[in-house]
């Protein structure tokens, strides 16, 4: 998986439900790091 750093508007995509199911998986890993 490659590391990558989010950005505030893809944090509230996240919480909004909005982002796409592959980059749901890489963001939940980078909050669980």
């Amino acid at each position: 998986m490659i590391r990558r750093d989010f950005s505030e508007r893809d944090i509230h995509m996240a919480l909004d439900g909005e982002l796409p199911a592959d980059e749901r998986a890489a963001y939940d890993a980078w909050l669980d790091a």
